[in-house]
């Protein structure tokens, strides 16, 4: 949950000739933002950063409110 891997993502970009989904480093909506500017980007998976909330990282299924959804898509 440190972000996604976009250093990879952009070292392959010329070579990826189809619409992807990228998965896996979700933990903040910044990583959201950060790969939803990379080109071809059509899914983006955050399954944990819905899952696991606090500190602690318990597990609780929680949703982007309000203004999270909102900071999202004025990126978009």
């Amino acid at each position: 949950m440190n972000g996604y891997d976009t250093y990879f993502l952009n070292s392959y970009l010329d070579f990826i000739k189809v619409l992807f989904s990228f998965l896996g480093g979700a933990g903040s909506i910044e990583h959201f933002k950060e790969l939803i500017k990379i080109k071809s980007t059509i899914g983006i998976g955050c399954g944990s950063y819905f899952i696991y909330k606090g500190e602690k990282k318990a597990v609780l299924i929680n949703y982007l409110n309000f203004e999270e959804k909102k900071q999202l898509y004025n990126t978009i």
